[in-house]
């Protein structure tokens, strides 16, 4: 955001609570939760204040049918829009196929790289017994991938050291 005398849309201002690692909540009261690293707070809590009604509004989910009648099934986005997911199906639905709670066991996790040395959801690794599988998921600490191999579709943990990872496979010219 360049010049603070305009003040972007709410759409704009989610996407950049969100690029700055933070996060907005709508609360029963209805006040806003703000959580966001203190070098950001004095430059964007006033943004937010300015438009915490259409923030409220974008950050509400859905109560029941969505327009076009479908049932209610909605699926909320990076930047805070909450979409039916008969009309608009989420894309990352398709790459977390077959994740259970047993899959999960007692691990805590993240849908996005906890260090900047995993590659993104969806990259592609050799197991240690050879087989191909895309990566779907991330322990929190970053100490284990949830995989799922390529001809069976079956889900394993495994830790990123013990992959070979496709940008290390070394094609051929």
């Amino acid at each position: 955001m360049t010049d603070p005398a305009i003040i972007p849309s709410a759409v704009a201002l989610l996407a950049e609570v969100r690029r700055a690692g933070g996060y907005l909540t709508p609360n029963p009261n209805g006040t806003l939760g703000v959580d966001l690293p203190p070098a950001d707070m004095q430059r964007l809590v006033p943004l937010l204040r300015q438009r915490k009604a259409d923030l409220m509004v974008l950050l509400q989910r859905p109560e029941g049918r969505c327009p076009e009648g479908h049932d209610p099934y909605y699926w909320q986005d990076p930047a805070g829009a909450w979409h039916c997911g008969t009309c608009e199906p989420d894309p990352r639905a398709a790459r977390m196929r077959g994740v259970t709670l047993a899959v999960l066991g007692e691990r805590a996790f993240t849908t996005t790289p906890p260090t900047g040395d995993l590659p993104k959801p969806g990259s592609w690794a050799r197991t240690p017994a050879g087989a191909v599988a895309e990566l779907v998921l991330y322990q929190a600490n970053g100490g284990e991938v949830l995989m799922r191999e390529l001809n069976s579709g079956r889900l394993a943990w495994c830790a990123p050291e013990q992959l070979s990872w496709e940008m290390d496979w070394g094609w051929a010219s």
